[in-house]
């Protein structure tokens, strides 16, 4: 973004924005450095989505790892998380079959408990 005319970068503050930065951590972008522009697009219409529905980071930690469950061979992606978003809410991890779905009620358990 450029400065308003007449502000520095150095005069702006933007607050972090940490869904974000939660969205883009689960899913392994480097949002520091180098973020394409193409890139850029579907992490923030993805975050934009999550917003919209009151999405927390401890949410966004605990159905990305739902999603690594269910989807195994799959890559978590901003669309993938939002796209899949309300497969993966509560409850999601009761429908996985035998030692898959323990597990995953595991994680999710420990995610819930570091919110």
């Amino acid at each position: 973004q450029k400065p308003l005319a007449g502000q520095s970068p150095a005069h702006r503050t933007k607050e972090p924005d940490l869904l974000f930065e939660a969205v883009a951590g689960v899913c392994g972008i480097d949002w520091r450095n180098g973020l394409t522009p193409t890139a850029r697009g579907p992490l923030v219409k993805a975050v934009k989505d999550l917003k919209s529905v009151g999405a927390t980071p401890g949410d966004v930690r605990r159905r990305a790892a739902v999603y690594r469950g269910m989807y195994r061979d799959c890559t978590l992606t901003p669309t993938a998380l939002a796209k899949h978003w309300p497969a993966l809410g509560p409850g999601a991890v009761q429908h996985l079959p035998g030692s898959q779905g323990a597990t995953m009620r595991a994680v999710a358990g420990l995610l819930e408990d570091g919110k």
